[in-house]
């Protein structure tokens, strides 16, 4: 008898939870829905959703409503990475990134899913490489989860 294949963890940052909560239909909130079905693991961290929490009163506040939901369905999820952990991956990726990196770590993420193109995404190689944390967009990430 073949051992059932381990889930698949996924860390979010917070232009993830944004998406999910500002587009009904977009990758960020299918990749969510598929977490709350059980079909891969989600992480996040107090940062993250204090962050996303933020950006969503200053710049969407008619989701606050959404992301409530998220956040709550979220809670179980929360990982926070010790300060030495922030600052090890200051060493690699901009400082306001390292907390979501050194998150992603601590939870064994297999995944970091991002809309940061500048500071994540550019730094996928050597994130893969000091935490073996594949670094991708939600549309990308649902691609290879469903193949």
């Amino acid at each position: 008898m073949a051992l059932p294949k381990p889930q698949k963890s996924v860390f979010l940052d917070s232009s993830v939870l944004y998406a999910a909560a500002f587009s009904p239909t977009g990758p960020a909130r299918r990749l969510l829905l598929k977490g709350f079905a059980g079909s891969v693991t989600l992480c996040v961290s107090d940062l993250v959703l204090e962050e996303t929490k933020r950006n969503l009163t200053k710049n969407a506040p008619e989701t606050l409503p959404y992301f409530t939901i998220i956040a709550d369905l979220l809670t179980a999820s929360v990982t926070n990475p010790t300060k030495t952990a922030v600052l090890k991956a200051a060493q690699i990726v901009h400082l306001k990134d390292a907390p979501i990196v050194a998150a992603a770590a601590k939870a064994k993420a297999d995944f970091l899913a991002t809309h940061d193109v500048k500071h994540l995404l550019a730094q996928s190689r050597a994130i893969e490489q000091a935490y073996g944390i594949t670094v991708l967009t939600p549309a990308e990430l649902l691609r290879i989860l469903t193949n």
